[in-house]
């Protein structure tokens, strides 16, 4: 938590399970006693190319060489190519 204003404070929060992450941050306005929560959508590359964005996605990362590290749906589809570079 960090004070960014008189009487206002943000917070953020990750959720790091075993099947499906996300991640979220938010304000805290301590005069009004009230939250303000948001969660961020996670951009990751898609199945034929680009790009996504979800708000939660599967806790899966692939390294398919040095350069190239994948997380979440295409990831976890990356799996059985390469099962000795993926962390389910």
């Amino acid at each position: 938590r960090r004070e960014i204003a008189e009487g206002k404070s943000f917070f953020l929060g990750f959720d790091l399970c075993t099947c499906k992450s996300r991640f979220g941050w938010g304000l805290l306005n301590q005069k009004k006693n009230t939250r303000e929560t948001r969660i961020v959508e996670i951009p990751m590359k898609a199945e034929g190319g680009g790009t996504t964005k979800k708000q939660m996605l599967p806790s899966v990362v692939c390294f398919k060489d040095t350069e190239n590290l994948f997380v979440g749906e295409y990831a976890k589809k990356q799996y059985a190519l390469h099962i000795s570079s993926t962390l389910p």
